[in-house]
């Protein structure tokens, strides 16, 4: 079963289509229980914790770090294969 957590406030929200698409189309039987009255999420719910969110984050961040990382690392060799064009022209 899956569980969504969602606002009861204004079904006519984007949000709300997206739910019922989800909750039409998702091969288990689904639930939807209100955001706000709900205290303690199912472990079968979409409703990230703090430390799915936190882990999330920390991955883009190095994921991040490494295309910078890769790409500072390319201008370096690019500048320093210049470097060596530049010396065997001078030779």
């Amino acid at each position: 079963m899956l569980t969504i957590y969602s606002p009861f406030n204004n079904k006519k929200s984007k949000a709300w289509e997206v739910f019922n698409g989800i909750q039409k189309s998702w091969p288990e039987q689904t639930q939807i229980l209100d955001n706000n009255t709900e205290s303690d999420p199912l472990p079968n719910s979409i409703l990230p914790t703090l430390e799915d969110l936190i882990i999330t984050i920390c991955n883009q961040i190095i994921i991040i770090g490494v295309f910078v990382k890769i790409i500072f690392m390319h201008r370096i060799l690019r500048c320093a294969n210049l470097i060596d064009l530049i010396n065997l022209e001078s030779k």
